[in-house]
């Protein structure tokens, strides 16, 4: 409104325009350049630039248009305002382009290489480009559109003043959506080192110091995906590599790794504690009931004896887990025996918890046919999605393969590596369920 109302209002006419033109144009770059002190020296087109960073921006415009104008249009009219605003920086040596790049505004930053191209190559106090900005602040939008298009491929592999990549940003982060879109990108190489001599699979690897962690955490998914890409180390000798960069083991260290271990064994015994305890009661009142003599009302059944064999299977599988864990929990023993102690209570908890849901199924079948059928399969139906929900591991790491096959090709010894650990993703994992409906039907056939 206030563009509009300069140009219809102000705008000299007749004799005076020459004169008013100037006038006129001095007025409109002086609102357009004006910084704002209390923003880090932001003009307009930085602070429109950066609107959709706001939470629920996008729901504001679309709900109030009238209040909330969009970050494209406001840019858009701010650069046909004046269009070198696009190259002035506020306070911090970051541009609109930067601004719009952080706030993942894509369409800002689509107007702004449309109407001023060589904005991509803009860097800020920090040696950044935009696309800098926008993997470190994982914005996977215009980290998309940046790898999707070909004209900006020489910002690509950028470094910034500490010698950092766009790729060094995303492992950073974490954010597997923005690694997977760079990682993608055959242009982008994995060979890059910053100024300390870190490739990406060196700063990953600086990341995952600590032994206790989660084998499917993101970080832990980018490194996968570097060593199965053939992403090569920054050089020079290994052991003068982890002295510079890798933590020492002092006290403080092993103290806080002992109490990450405590304080895991402490939730996940409860968890197994209740399992045992509850399992333990249904081995005694057997769904059904019992006859006067007695014998359990369902016996003889394929579901009463798979409801047996899941009851039993979670019981065991909950105590040696809780067993693990009182090993695992202990301060005192060494941290190596209590890491595997914890990740032999994982897999036992794990089977346990699938025993237990799958018992609870059973039982439900065994009572509810008589009475709905259609209940009993609506059971076993939703216990079954939501055991596939439990088990995202063989979804996880064929996503990994799957972007590590985009950037190298089918390679063998990707297949082999795959197909070994869906086969023991499937007998771990899956095992308990091999036992509780494969036995009794053995049975039943013999």
């Amino acid at each position: 409104m206030v563009l509009e109302w300069l140009g219809n209002n102000l705008k000299p006419q007749g004799a005076e325009a020459g004169q008013g033109d100037e006038r006129h144009a001095e007025l409109l770059s002086l609102l357009t350049t004006q910084r704002d002190k209390q923003q880090k020296g932001s003009t307009p087109l930085h602070l429109a630039a950066s609107l959709n960073g706001w939470p629920a921006a996008r729901r504001l415009r679309t709900w109030f248009p009238q209040v909330w104008v969009g970050s494209r249009s406001a840019t858009r009219l701010l650069l046909d305002a004046n269009k070198s605003t696009a190259y002035q920086a506020d306070s911090e040596g970051s541009y609109p382009i930067h601004a719009a790049a952080w706030s993942g505004s894509l369409d800002a930053v689509k107007t702004l290489l449309r109407r001023c191209r060589d904005c991509a190559t803009l860097r800020d106090c920090k040696g950044r480009t935009f696309l800098h900005v926008a993997a470190e602040e994982e914005c996977g939008n215009v980290v998309e559109y940046i790898c999707q298009a070909p004209d900006l491929s020489s910002i690509l592999n950028a470094q910034d003043k500490d010698g950092q990549t766009a790729l060094h940003g995303a492992v950073r982060a974490g954010n597997v959506a923005v690694f997977n879109c760079l990682f993608r990108n055959r242009q982008v190489r994995l060979d890059v080192a910053n100024k300390d001599g870190m490739t990406p699979l060196d700063l990953s690897w600086n990341m995952l110091a600590a032994r206790f962690g989660y084998g499917f955490d993101p970080i832990n998914i980018i490194r996968l995906s570097l060593e199965h890409a053939g992403a090569p180390h920054g050089g020079g000798r290994p052991e003068l590599f982890r002295e510079r960069h890798w933590p020492p083991k002092e006290a403080n260290v092993d103290s806080k790794e002992s109490e990450n271990y405590t304080q895991a064994t402490q939730v996940m015994s409860i968890v197994t504690a209740l399992i045992a305890t509850v399992t333990f009661a249904s081995a005694f009142t057997l769904p059904g009931g019992y006859r006067g003599d007695g014998v359990p009302v369902l016996a003889g059944s394929y579901a009463f004896d798979a409801f047996v064999l899941a009851d039993t299977l979670a019981f065991i599988c909950s105590c040696l887990a809780t067993f693990s864990l009182v090993y695992a929990g202990v301060p005192s023993t060494d941290s190596y025996m209590r890491e595997k102690y914890f990740n032999a209570s994982e897999v036992l908890r794990h089977s346990a918890q699938r025993s237990f849901m799958a018992a609870f199924a059973l039982g439900l079948y065994m009572v509810l046919p008589p009475l709905d059928r259609a209940t009993a399969v609506t059971v076993c139906v939703v216990v079954s999605a939501s055991l596939l929900r439990e088990n995202t591991y063989a979804w996880r790491y064929t996503c990994m393969v799957n972007t590590v096959r985009t950037r190298i090709g089918i390679r063998r010894f990707l297949a082999r590596d795959y197909a070994q650990e869906m086969l023991f993703h499937v007998l771990v994992h899956f095992g308990s369920y091999i036992l509780i409906f494969g036995l009794p039907a053995i049975r039943k056939r013999a």
